[in-house]
């Protein structure tokens, strides 16, 4: 039996986008966990992960819009 592993997303606002990297990192290796949880951003990128998006697509996405201030704008208000 391999090794299994859970992994929980932590909340923080813009210091939850650093939660991008670890999936990325997660699909360089090849690896899931078999458990996702998370609060607040952490749920969403958990919430993408779990969907099948894949770290570098959860990337392209958050950097189309959180790139330009007028989509982030219109989306806040």
């Amino acid at each position: 039996m391999s090794p299994s592993f859970g992994i929980a997303f932590g909340g923080g606002g813009a210091r939850g986008l650093a939660h991008i990297h670890v999936i990325e990192v997660l699909d360089e290796l090849g690896i899931r966990p078999v458990a996702i949880s998370g609060s607040s951003i952490g749920a969403i990128m958990g919430a993408g992960m779990a969907s099948g998006m894949a770290g570098s697509d959860i990337h392209d996405y958050m950097r189309s819009i959180l790139g330009r201030r007028a989509e982030v704008a219109a989306r806040m208000w």
